[in-house]
């Protein structure tokens, strides 16, 4: 049976994977942000008849809601799939990083050349495989402290201080790859141990 290339592969991946985060997205903002904002409009109701002694206990449930639906828009904007197309690559990460920062314990540091703006191929491409790594290095791999470097090229760098060998980054590689594949970009891939207890990512032209 004949099989299809692996480009065409890689670019159906991309399309489902794209189809799935809109649909997230969308459900994020209009679903559970209408409910939020339903939410919001029934306690400014409720503090028109509420006796003046509940006014504290109402202001905590009004920054929780607000705090909540901040959560929800940021997350809503991540989730989108042409995230990297709609603001600067530069913006896209920074926002990445933000929300990646709230459920890290350690220390995320960007450096980001923020007048580099690449073609929308080379934009997505290097947008998911950063996050893709943050998401990596700040869960399962255990890094406390990532250092993500962005500059015009385009070079794209993740340093983070623990060591990960080639057999444990094993389950993350093809899926890297293979956004840089579906992408058609002229990215490369380089990984590498600089220093005893640390590793690091670089993707480059």
């Amino acid at each position: 049976m004949p099989t299809r290339p692996l480009s065409r592969l890689l670019e159906e991946f991309e399309s489902v994977r794209a189809r799935e985060r809109g649909e997230m997205a969308r459900l994020l903002h209009d679903d559970t942000g209408g409910k939020l904002t339903a939410a919001g409009i029934e306690l400014t109701l409720l503090r028109m008849d509420a006796p003046p002694e509940w006014a504290s206990r109402l202001d905590a449930l009004e920054q929780a809601l607000e705090a909540a639906f901040a959560s929800v828009r940021g997350a809503s904007l991540l989730t989108a799939p042409d995230l990297a197309e709609r603001i600067s690559l530069a913006d896209a990460l920074a926002r990445m990083a933000e929300a990646a920062g709230r459920r890290f314990d350690g220390t995320l540091t960007l450096s980001i050349d923020t007048g580099y703006r690449p073609e929308p191929p080379a934009a997505r491409a290097l947008f998911r495989i950063a996050e893709l790594l943050t998401v990596y290095f700040t869960g399962e791999a255990g890094a406390t402290v990532l250092d993500l470097t962005l500059f015009s090229g385009p070079e794209l760098t993740l340093h983070a201080n623990v060591e990960i060998q080639r057999r444990d980054a094993a389950r993350a590689l093809p899926i890297l790859l293979a956004r840089y594949q579906a992408a058609q970009t002229n990215l490369r891939f380089l990984f590498g141990n600089p220093s005893p207890g640390s590793t690091i990512f670089t993707i480059s032209s």
